[in-house]
């Protein structure tokens, strides 16, 4: 058996696991801690489970350590994962992914029957990697004191966990032997990542001295294909094997990239190739920086994988894979810079996951009640916005009730291996007698729809699940589908991974066969997929025709914002849509177009109505603008839109609130202006500077709030406020002596010449007083306001009602410019009286 770095390490690190409860291993790449420590473990006859990150290095690590230990994979060894496993009565040794792990928690809660668990690749962070540990630190703590826990990785951050495991003894292990040269290549800005990597291949293959085989980390299948296709047609002459490296190729294909061919090998493979497996004469590796990280969609809180930029350690690790049995290279096709920004490790997927899944783990394992910020010792606890939103989900789906408690509705749904949402499908679909349907629903909407992304709708109907659920069973049964087009659209990756997720499921669930399924009713099964995503209901919003596509249809989402249909979606009919899968496709600048509805159901009006925690009850009262009269309606909601409503009368008191809330809000509203308001202000003013004593209130801020509340109370409608004018309600609020104080003083009117003219409070020369100038003949001085201190300003007006002066000195006036001005006056109008004496006039 090869030496590895990690051999030498083994008894001390195996005495330390005897000796303490928690033991770390920080092993860098090639050491040989997934394959040694596990066999050694065996060896030393403890019963082991070893939790990988990923199926597939589960598998092969498993099969690996077997053929060490000289049997057969299955028996001493064995492995467990989605859709496969290999293990015997009499199997020591177990490699199985942490969800599955999760899984064996619920019929084994203390783990009985083992005494090591192994946390391997721990630095990956995994949600179900920091459950698993927090779990079996709770066992520790309680049940379970004897069981040992082991963590390895090649880049864990040592500090973090020492804080978090005082009482763990840490263990440091060099890798490889020979050195890794590593090079920038960013290449050009407006180059693919396809067209990055084929230049790279090429250079790297003319260097001599890395002439072992090439690993290439690429983000997933698509480009993994791509790049394949090309690097084939480029490398048609030369003697290469191009071979892919995915989690999801069936097994013989996965094996190539590991069995010598006798041919130097380009290996295209995802991060599964980062961690645990070992490709044996690797002296080159090629990283784009790039991986599908696990999230979970944003619409419907499902896991999912999106393309993005690794961590350092993730960086560092796949590096690592160059170097094992010779001086290796690594080309990172970004610049340096890059790498410096990028996270030192990858965030755990506790930060950034919807958790409805863990909240009903959690209380359906440990108590109807547990808190699940605080019911285990986490290493890092789930935020608490991410708890609220999850917990808002599993209330609408009844799983929880008010107080946060486990429903028997939740128990039942905890029992199903998927996300709540489908739990709850397959639950009513069960009770609506369509539980096979609802099965492959559910089946449909985890793995992904079968049908390619990008292909236009092949007919106009009411659903999506049951439009993809009728051509898959055909495809099952071997029919004829309904077009060639059809058929060439069907992605049969996709068709393998719902038929394999229904079969297991059907086992579990006691289901009949797929191939029992009659032709899916839309109907009953809307009614089904409604109980998983009621809060994900859109109801149709006509809107103005788009030029660019006139059969745009506009939707509103009941929990507000909205979208429109993607082209790819059958789901054209009908006014209420249950939508499964929505994108925003960036660069769109308006958010209604900007959300594209991929997948949706059509479900009835009455449906709804069904949906207890989606819909509530309240009466509206509104302005309406036309009549401008104050309405009220009986409405039922679904989320935030109406889906029922009835006229009824208004309250006198709701009529007061609208009419003062709209008027608030649209002041001067329902006058055409506030000059009266501006009057009596200019009037305050006028007395201040007069020197005139008063009390008299000023309308702004909360007292103009205190006299809109004033004017519409008792008003049923805005015409009826008008009625009045707000001088008059300004002095309604005035006691009598303040309202003889403000006459007084500033008064409306002044008699002239026998008539009374108005005084004018507002403009550049107010306050001021116009009439014709013949009426201010015989006055030696013009007339004053408040108490003979304040001048009006008297603006003389020609017979043709213009002003021929304006002044405030009408003495001046008399002795200066009036002779000027009555000669041009006697000029224009000579019928008139011009005395030369104005003051006998």
């Amino acid at each position: 058996m090869l030496k590895l770095p990690i051999d030498s390490y083994t008894p001390q690190i195996l005495n330390a696991i005897k000796a303490n409860p928690v033991t770390i291993i920080k092993a860098e790449p090639g050491a040989g801690k997934t394959t040694r420590i596990p066999l050694a473990l065996l060896q030393d006859k403890a019963s082991t489970i070893v939790l990988e990150p990923r199926r597939l290095a589960a598998k092969l690590s498993a099969e690996h350590v077997a053929e060490l230990h000289g049997s057969t994979i299955g028996e001493d060894v064995g492995y467990q994962i989605r859709f496969d496993q290999k293990i015997g009565p009499r199997t020591k040794l177990r490699f199985m992914t942490e969800g599955l792990f999760l899984r064996l928690l619920e019929s084994n809660p203390t783990l009985q029957g083992f005494t090591h668990i192994v946390l391997d690749e721990f630095h990956e962070r995994h949600l179900d990697t920091d459950v698993a540990l927090a779990f079996i630190r709770h066992l520790q703590e309680n049940q379970r004191p004897d069981l040992k826990l082991l963590i390895m990785s090649a880049t864990v951050d040592l500090s973090t966990l020492d804080n978090y495991l005082p009482e763990s003894n840490s263990f440091e292990v060099p890798g490889r032997v020979y050195p890794v040269e590593i090079v920038y290549k960013p290449g050009a800005a407006k180059e693919s990542t396809e067209q990055k990597v084929i230049a790279a291949v090429q250079d790297m293959i003319q260097r001599r001295e890395y002439p072992g085989h090439i690993l290439v980390f690429l983000s997933g299948r698509r480009p993994i294909q791509a790049a394949q296709a090309a690097l084939q047609r480029v490398l048609a002459k030369q003697d290469f094997d191009v071979l892919p490296l995915m989690a999801d190729l069936p097994p013989k294909q996965q094996k190539k990239a590991f069995q010598e061919t006798g041919k130097r090998k380009i290996i295209l493979a995802t991060n599964v190739a980062e961690t645990s497996l070992t490709i044996d004469g690797i002296t080159g590796v090629i990283d784009t920086g790039l991986a599908n990280i696990s999230s979970y969609a944003p619409w419907s809180g499902l896991p999912m994988l999106q393309e993005a930029a690794v961590s350092q350690a993730s960086c560092i690790q796949r590096t690592g894979r160059a170097g094992r049995t010779q001086q290796g290279i690594c080309y990172r096709l970004f610049d340096e810079n890059d790498f410096l920004k990028r996270d030192r490790f990858t965030p755990h997927e506790m930060s950034q996951s919807e958790l409805s899944q863990l909240i009903l783990f959690l209380k359906s394992r440990l108590a109807a009640d547990a808190d699940p910020a605080t019911c285990l010792p986490w290493l890092s606890p789930p935020p608490e916005k991410h708890l609220e939103s999850s917990s808002e989900t599993l209330k609408r789906l009844s799983a929880i009730d008010q107080y946060g408690a486990l429903t028997t509705k939740g128990q039942a749904i905890s029992q199903i291996p998927l996300h709540p949402r489908l739990g709850a499908i397959i639950l009513e679909g069960q009770s609506l007698q369509v539980f096979e349907e609802a099965i492959l629903a559910s089946c449909l909407i985890s793995e992904g729809m079968i049908l390619q992304r990008g292909s236009r709708a092949f007919e106009e109907g009411f659903c999506d699940l049951s439009f993809q659920s009728n051509t898959l069973l055909k495809w099952v049964k071997k029919q004829d589908l309904e077009s060639i087009q059809l058929t060439h659209a069907i992605d049969s990756r996709k068709v393998d991974r719902v038929t394999r997720l229904y079969r297991s499921l059907q086992n579990n669930l006691g289901a009949r066969p797929l191939e029992s399924i009659k032709r899916i009713n839309h109907r009953t099964l809307s009614q089904a997929v409604l109980a998983g995503f009621p809060d994900r209901v859109a109801k149709y919003r006509p809107a103005a025709k788009n030029k660019r596509n006139p059969s745009l249809r506009h939707f509103h989402f009941c929990l507000g914002r909205g979208g429109v249909l993607a082209d790819s979606s059958v789901a054209r009919k009908g006014e209420f849509l249950i939508v499964l899968d929505a994108h925003e496709t960036p660069g769109r600048q308006h958010a209604a177009i900007k959300t594209q509805i991929r997948t949706a159901s059509s479900v009835s009006l009455e449906q709804l109505f069904q949906v207890s925690p989606m819909l509530s009850t309240q009466v509206d009262v509104s302005m309406d603008d036309k009549s401008q009269k104050v309405l009220a309606f009986n409405r039922v909601y679904y989320g935030q839109f109406v889906i029922k409503e009835e006229s009824r009368e208004a309250e006198p008191d709701q009529i007061t609130q609208i009419l003062t809330e709209t008027t608030l809000k649209n002041w001067p509203f329902p006058f055409d202006h506030d000059d009266d308001l501006k009057t009596y202000h200019r009037k305050l003013e006028l007395m201040r500077d007069a020197g005139v004593e008063h009390s008299l209130p000023v309308f702004e801020g909360e007292m103009l709030e205190l006299l809109i509340h004033a004017i519409c109370e008792g008003q049923t409608r805005a015409e009826e406020i008008r009625q009045t004018s707000l001088r008059n309600f300004i002095y309604q609020q005035l006691s009598y002596e303040d309202q003889m104080l403000l006459d007084l003083n500033c008064p409306d009117k002044i008699e002239l010449n026998g008539r009374q003219r108005t005084i004018t409070y507002l403009g550049e020369h107010s306050p001021a007083i116009s009439s014709r100038i013949q009426d201010f003949f015989g006055l030696q001085e013009g007339p004053k306001i408040c108490g003979g201190r304040w001048p009006l300003t008297l603006v003389m007006l020609a017979p043709n009602q213009r002003p021929a002066q304006t002044t405030k000195d009408l003495a001046g006036f008399w002795s200066g410019s009036y002779a000027i001005v009555r000669k041009e006056l006697a000029r224009r109008y000579p019928k008139h009286q011009w005395p030369e004496n104005p003051l006998e006039g």
